[in-house]
């Protein structure tokens, strides 16, 4: 596609149709203001459509919700890390740290990172490995456990040496654990709209003790100086706030909240809250 088609579906379907998320890093996202049905039915944007079709494909685009695109960036992944997804499927945030570990490389080297994704179910497993694989990284391996008990690893730098000094590996930490946990999934209510009809205000509270108990495998499995980001799909505070709270009181002085203020200083936030009603 070229840039006169760009300029001519701009034309036709509105200015800015197509414009970069201004807080993502290095103009490496953008967003498209048009519906699915736009896009598949609008004879002027077949071309457009069938680019993206084949590039999604290929891995060189990956199209996914702006709001999904945010946890992974406070990882602040760096070259070497190993990083835990720890309820990963569909594989859009995985998909998107595989990116960052292969952008941190030097030019010429194969990144020396490691992604972990882990889901509960396999079906999810089996759609995780398909949105997955268009990378073609070596550095990725798919798991299937339980979060809120995912096992300890171990991890042997060069096994050889291992061997050959009769060296047990070393219990695997990880630099960077994104815990975007299962959930009543409110923030998604529109485009969700079967969830108008299975909503209720107690769903919070069920997702509760699973969102912490899986937190804090994260944190149990976190290296000292390392980073964890929490997210969900959800509004309610149960799920969020009281989940943090919850997390620092179990921990005590071992975990610390970062104030992350001063990153992605044009994404549009609001303070937490501090306090909450249990309906």
């Amino acid at each position: 596609m070229t840039s006169g088609d760009l300029w001519r579906m701009s034309d036709e379907c509105g200015e800015y149709a197509l414009s970069p998320l201004p807080w993502y890093p290095g103009n490496l996202a953008w967003h498209l203001n048009l519906s699915r049905k736009q896009l598949r039915k609008n004879p002027a944007l077949e071309s457009f459509h069938e680019f993206l079709k084949h590039e999604s494909e290929v891995g060189n685009v990956t199209r996914q919700e702006a709001v999904s695109m945010v946890p992974p960036l406070f990882l602040n992944v760096q070259a070497g890390h190993h990083i835990l997804d720890m309820c990963a499927a569909p594989g859009s945030k995985t998909f998107q740290l595989l990116e960052m570990i292969h952008q941190s490389k030097e030019p010429g080297l194969l990144p020396t990172a490691l992604v972990i994704a882990n889901d509960l179910k396999v079906q999810r497993c089996d759609v995780l490995i398909h949105n997955t694989k268009r990378m073609c990284t070596a550095n990725l391996i798919v798991t299937n456990h339980e979060a809120q008990s995912f096992p300890s690893c171990s991890l042997a730098k060069d096994d050889s040496e291992a061997y050959k000094d009769h060296c047990k590996p070393q219990r695997l930490e990880f630099d960077r654990v994104l815990c975007d946990v299962p959930c009543s999934g409110d923030g998604t209510l529109r485009k969700s709209h079967d969830l108008w009809r299975k909503w209720s205000s107690s769903m919070g509270n069920e997702f509760h003790l699973l969102q912490v108990n899986i937190a804090m495998r994260g944190i149990a499995l976190l290296k000292v100086g390392g980073r964890m980001v929490y997210s969900t799909c959800s509004m309610n505070p149960v799920e969020n706030e009281a989940v943090v709270a919850e997390l620092l009181r179990r921990s005590g002085s071992s975990v610390e909240l970062l104030d992350v203020s001063t990153e992605l200083r044009e994404l549009v936030r609001r303070p937490g809250l501090g306090t909450w009603k249990v309906s």
